[in-house]
């Protein structure tokens, strides 16, 4: 009980002192979104998975459905800590017509594929290098955009983990090849991970997301949920 009480002091002194530290950006923010994502997971062999994903993401401080990002996966085990993927992505990636009030669609493909390997440097730290590369189709535009992504994360686990799993800290950047769009960089200062049951596994989020249009940067707060199920 003791030990239940002094991890939830250290919990809540943990996100008060990361609230306390994150403010000013959070009040200098442009917008406020919210992403949910479902993560369907099917292992096919000892080394061989696929994921059916499906994530609304809202916009215009949580209040509009901008994004519908759907995506399916196979997933590859190359060795302990390396996995390779191949993928197909469709977004309807919507806005608000500011006369008519409509809303309009714009329709993305995205094809690619990537890695990602994990160490873990102890018992309890551990870092994730994830990359990837994709050929988008967006609407108005005759040949793709290519973009790679490369994300760096840091992670720490307790020693016997059940239904706290650990928590992260992460950073994301966006290399335009062609068709260039809008330079994207994303921070995740702070993420949990969760395991409710032994089929599921949760991850919630704060990310903070910058884009550039034209000669400004745009930055937005965004509280994430991912809940993957193993069938």
């Amino acid at each position: 009980m003791k030990t239940t009480h002094r991890l939830r002091g250290r919990t809540a002194l943990t996100s008060g002192l990361m609230l306390s530290l994150l403010w000013p950006v959070l009040a200098r923010a442009d917008d406020f979104q919210s992403w949910t994502g479902l993560f369907v997971q099917q292992t096919l062999d000892a080394k061989t998975s696929v994921t059916w994903r499906a994530e609304p993401r809202f916009t215009d401080d949580a209040s509009y459905l901008g994004t519908v990002f759907l995506r399916a996966a196979v997933a590859r085990t190359y060795n302990r800590s390396t996995k390779w993927t191949a993928d197909l992505t469709y977004i309807d990636a919507r806005s608000e017509d500011p006369v008519t009030g409509d809303t309009r669609h714009g329709e993305q493909f995205w094809v690619g594929g990537g890695h990602t390997s994990r160490w873990w440097l102890s018992e309890q730290w551990g870092v994730a290098l994830r990359q990837s590369l994709r050929a988008r189709w967006l609407d108005g535009q005759d040949s793709p955009n290519i973009v790679s992504r490369h994300y760096g994360e840091v992670a720490w686990r307790p020693t016997r983990p059940g239904y706290f799993q650990g928590v992260y800290a992460g950073a994301e950047g966006f290399v335009e090849y062609a068709n260039d769009t809008r330079p994207e960089y994303r921070l995740t200062p702070f993420g949990v991970r969760l395991r409710p049951t032994e089929h599921t596994s949760l991850s919630v989020f704060y990310l903070i997301r910058a884009r550039k249009y034209g000669s400004d940067w745009r930055r937005a707060n965004v509280i994430g949920t991912y809940l993957t199920w193993r069938i």
